[in-house]
């Protein structure tokens, strides 16, 4: 890859997500929007590199119907954070249209996998893997049947890797979906985080949130055309091997 003298060859670029953002869209353009415009004002100057951002296909489809949100359905977020992304992938376009700068936009689905902690609202698998390493209750919102597409962490990078080992995209702006491709309900990854462990996890119910997308499976047809790549780790084994790592974190000290 031929670099650019006193800059990057590619820059890759994603939005923070704050539990704040759900009741304080004004947070969203604070802490991403605003942020993300600078950074573009920045790469004006140094329209030779690829820009790289990590969307959110969990987030910007919305409440998708089809059995599986393909690429081309129109973003309809329903919570701030997904309308943040929706709203940082059209500034990209624009930085694409004004530079000719090439652009690639990834809309992961719920990435998991060995190191990542639960953070407040964010991250049901670790979220789980706690309450059973803890023997704490989890908090289920709503019936349970809310449906994500999981991909295990290592098959996200491995594609990351291809696409920067490509270089620059012949289309110049491409957008992708990045997931499994397959749907799985809490309650089945409940059913799942119990086999994998060897652990009975309670439940506590609440009453579910609107900010929740009731279904999101993406539509990965494009991406594994793309970069001959398709997912390798399956989510029972996924889970596995999060779990050894969660099993190995010291549990926190009670006062």
């Amino acid at each position: 890859m031929r670099r650019l003298p006193s800059a990057p060859t590619c820059s890759i670029w994603h939005a923070r997500r704050r539990p704040v953002s759900r009741r304080e869209p004004s947070r969203e353009v604070q802490d991403n929007l605003l942020p993300t415009a600078r950074l573009l004002e920045l790469l004006q100057s140094h329209p030779r590199v690829q820009t790289v951002f990590m969307s959110s296909g969990g987030a910007i489809y919305g409440n998708c119907l089809a059995e599986s949100a393909d690429i081309d359905i129109p973003p309809a977020p329903i919570s701030n954070y997904g309308a943040g992304k929706a709203a940082v992938e059209a500034f990209m376009h624009a930085h694409h249209a004004i530079t000719g700068s090439a652009v690639t936009v990834l809309r992961p689905s719920n990435l998991y996998g060995p190191g990542q902690t639960a953070r407040g609202d964010f991250g049901v698998v670790p979220a789980l893997l706690q309450c059973a390493r803890d023997g704490r209750p989890f908090e289920l919102w709503g019936d349970g049947e809310t449906t994500r597409d999981f991909l295990h962490i290592d098959d996200f990078v491995a594609l990351c890797v291809k696409l920067v080992e490509r270089g620059a995209p012949p289309a110049n702006y491409e957008l992708f979906n990045v997931g499994a491709g397959t749907g799985c309900s809490i309650n089945a990854l409940i059913a799942l985080v119990e086999r994998v462990t060897g652990r009975a996890i309670a439940t506590r119910h609440l009453a579910a949130r609107g900010i929740d997308v009731k279904r999101v499976v993406l539509n990965i047809d494009k991406v594994m055309r793309a970069f001959d790549w398709r997912p390798g780790v399956g989510l029972e084994r996924g889970l596995a091997e999060t779990w050894d790592w969660f099993a190995r974190q010291a549990a926190p000290r009670k006062s």
